[in-house]
């Protein structure tokens, strides 16, 4: 299995997301279906085309879907994605405090942003402004997670689109600097829609001091994190 990359690049296309990611399945689980809804950001395995069987959680525990859920942007078998999975626990009858058998109700498409060098982005990373809603590490170490919230609108020209992605800008000793690419691509900025993203922390990133930059509407924001994974 292989954790599935949104595109080889490292740069995310904003409109896919707008226009696909954002289309979920939902499940009719009876009178009281939102009595035990609860939401995960998990990495879940697709036991075939648009279907998934099984996720795991930030938290590493292990979720069973009865029945499967079906997404359409899952377009291989036997891989693994990042996704925000909305389920209902309220058939869960397991004592194994590691696992648990739940009911989907929908599942989001979490893009995973590989950091990538200047030359990936062809020596032009953008620097387009973008809301920083919210950071955080997930509990098992694996992902520094960003909450952003982007301005769209219908363009005139299909051809338009705007893109987000990570690049490493600087490393020293310990510490690596990374980059928020932005580009607006000339997408109206008529209303705000939300994305969450994954950076994942193995490889180089692991055990770093990560220094992050973002250049927001309201000027340009660094934070810090230290990677444990």
């Amino acid at each position: 299995m292989r954790l599935k990359e949104v595109l080889g690049t490292g740069v995310f296309l904003l409109t896919v997301f707008a226009t696909v990611g954002c289309q979920q399945d939902s499940y009719e689980s009876g009178d009281t279906k939102y009595s035990y809804l609860r939401a995960d950001f998990v990495e879940a395995h697709s036991s075939a085309v648009g279907e998934f069987d099984r996720c795991i959680t930030d938290d590493d525990i292990t979720l069973f879907f009865s029945p499967h859920a079906t997404v359409k942007w899952a377009g291989t078998a036997d891989s693994v994605y990042r996704a925000l999975i909305y389920y209902d626990t309220r058939d869960n009858d397991t004592t194994d405090l590691s696992s648990k058998t739940v009911v989907p109700i929908s599942a989001a498409r979490v893009p995973v942003l590989t950091p990538k060098d200047s030359a990936d982005f062809n020596n032009d990373v953008k620097n387009d402004p973008i809301t920083l809603e919210s950071t955080w590490i997930s509990t098992n170490g694996k992902y520094l997670n960003l909450g952003l919230i982007y301005k769209t609108g219908k363009a005139d020209e299909d051809s338009l689109v705007q893109s987000i992605g990570i690049c490493k800008e600087a490393e020293h000793d310990d510490t690596v600097t990374l980059r928020l690419h932005h580009d607006q691509g000339g997408v109206p900025e008529y209303y705000s829609s939300r994305i969450y993203t994954s950076i994942p922390l193995n490889g180089e990133l692991a055990g770093k001091v990560i220094r992050l930059k973002v250049n927001t509407y309201k000027g340009e924001i660094e934070k810090t994190y230290k990677s444990s994974h």
